[in-house]
């Protein structure tokens, strides 16, 4: 499926979906400098997205992009792309983001969830007014392009090979009372891009 078919469908399939906020799976490398086995945090369920699964998606539409504009053969592209200096992959959501333009990821979102409702007459994708299905289509698209393409990713521990973690972490609850922000220029200006 494409990325708008995705996450129409993962956020029209859940009733509290616009409550909740999309949050995915990620994991890590068995080794930075020989990799192996990548193992997630913790075990998705069959319709969770994981975030291996956005960045193989952003990586398709850049490299679809890349292949349309240039000369180059695929493999040298491939290379280019994962392995060159510096590799383009790290920055996959700015270029994501740049080939983007107003609107056009929630009207596809929009068309995704239209389609594949009349194509999966049995699905989880509850039936809906046009009215709620532009009301999923504009949060889905939202929350994606601020969680995933306006602020950095955030590099586990186990990529720059930090100890484990000793004890049980405490899960945040909602509201907040107050966050600490550590090394933060203006405090008063929430990070919504990567230059902030």
């Amino acid at each position: 499926m494409t990325l708008p078919g995705v996450l129409g469908v993962q956020f029209a399939s859940y009733k509290d979906s616009l409550q909740v906020p999309l949050d995915v799976p990620d994991g890590c490398w068995d080794s930075l400098s020989s990799p192996k086995t990548f193992q997630l945090h913790s075990a998705p369920s069959k319709k969770e997205l994981t975030l291996a699964n956005l960045n193989g998606v952003l990586d398709g539409a850049l490299l679809r992009e890349m292949i349309t504009n240039d000369s180059q053969k695929l493999s040298e592209l491939l290379q280019t792309y994962y392995g060159g200096s510096p590799a383009k992959s790290p920055y996959r959501r700015q270029n994501f983001q740049a080939l983007l333009e107003k609107g056009e990821l929630e009207d596809e979102i929009r068309k995704e969830i239209d389609y594949y409702r009349k194509q999966n007459t049995h699905s989880s994708v509850p039936h809906m007014t046009d009215e709620e299905m532009k009301t999923i289509a504009a949060r889905a698209a939202k929350q994606f392009e601020q969680r995933y393409l306006d602020c950095p990713a955030i590099i586990p521990r186990c990529m720059w090979e930090a100890t484990p973690y000793k004890g049980t972490p405490t899960l945040l609850k909602f509201p907040l009372p107050y966050v600490y922000i550590h090394h933060t220029y203006e405090p008063s200006r929430p990070c919504l891009s990567f230059k902030d």
